[in-house]
């Protein structure tokens, strides 16, 4: 299969009805590194495939620089691009045929968490747990308990996107912090009563 590169319509040529996105960065870096054609600005990035653990890799992301898009072949045809591939800045990665061509495009990209919201640092937990102890005035002895308990795993609840951190108990009685999603404390009680 040929890929070609024109750095003067920033257009980025496929010959089948068939790609990964990894082809196509690898076809690109050969072609970069031909000739004086580094003289151009780079039309690819890659992030991730950073190893894990194992075999288990982080999926890569191939972002279109400056413009560079996809074309598909000239014929009617359904196009199945494998792998994840964005346009840096935003925008469609795939750019119209010249002709006139029915063209069905389907990425076919790995599973994998894409984002995680609302879940609180360390330091947004500490934070929130300072702010609860000076406004409640809790003892050392207090606050020793708890961090003890924390340590000991003895925290239970562990909060929904809306709590942070809910109940921490200890062997000699039970303190309740609750804290919202945005580190604010919303009630402290000992021996778990209002």
């Amino acid at each position: 299969m040929a890929i070609t590169f024109n750095p003067s319509t920033k257009i980025i040529q496929l010959d089948s009805a068939s790609v990964s996105v990894a082809e196509i960065w690898s076809r690109w870096v050969d072609w970069y590194a031909t000739s004086d054609n580094c003289k151009y600005l780079p039309a690819m990035r890659v992030i991730g495939g950073n190893q894990v653990q194992g075999s288990i890799y982080i999926p890569s992301y191939f972002y279109l620089l400056d413009g560079w898009r996809i074309r598909p072949m000239e014929s009617n045809h359904n196009l199945e691009i494998e792998g994840n591939v964005v346009v840096d800045g935003g925008g469609d990665p795939i750019a119209n045929t010249v002709g006139t061509y029915q063209i069905n495009v389907r990425f076919t990209v790995p599973v994998q968490a894409q984002l995680v919201s609302n879940i609180p640092t360390a330091q947004q937990n500490a934070a929130a747990f300072l702010a609860a102890t000076v406004e409640n005035s809790l003892t050392f002895e207090e606050m020793f308990r708890i961090q003890h308990s924390a340590l000991a795993g003895k925290v239970t609840g562990a909060g929904t996107a809306t709590e942070r951190f809910r109940s921490i108990a200890d062997d000699k009685d039970r303190l309740v912090v609750t804290v919202d999603a945005n580190g604010n404390r919303t009630a402290i009680t000992q021996d778990g009563s209002a």
